[in-house]
């Protein structure tokens, strides 16, 4: 069974950054500063997470040049009902997104996951 990164916490220890050291976003407004923290933690979760996770052991880079990489992503709605934002599915781009994904995984199943999992960062962005 896969193993998915819980936190940012734990995505740092895997990475070896300093989970107590984030960006310094307070000359922000706060409504970007937010935003700007929770694509930091993304991005590291998101890294920790691609760590040594293809076939052969090598970690998951997107490559933006490389059309014929696949890049998964979570997808995200807003739900006036619910009053929050809920994971809905899954994409897959060969290439860069219109979507303006920034969390890309090498497979449905991890993207799925760790939409599900980061859901709140995700609704930061």
């Amino acid at each position: 069974m896969k193993k998915y990164v819980p936190n940012f916490k734990e995505a740092c220890a895997i990475t070896g950054d300093d989970h107590n050291k984030l960006p310094d976003v307070s000359w922000m407004p706060e409504a970007r500063a937010k935003s700007v923290l929770a694509h930091y933690q993304l991005d590291v979760i998101a890294t920790a997470q691609n760590k040594g996770c293809m076939p052969d052991g090598s970690d998951f880079v997107p490559d933006f040049s490389k059309v014929s990489q696949r890049k998964h992503f979570p997808v995200i709605w807003y739900n006036p009902s619910l009053r929050r934002f809920v994971y809905t599915d899954t994409l897959c781009a060969y290439s860069n997104s219109y979507l303006g994904a920034r969390f890309y995984f090498p497979d449905d199943e991890t993207a799925a996951e760790m939409g599900k999992l980061h859901i709140g960062l995700l609704a930061d962005l």
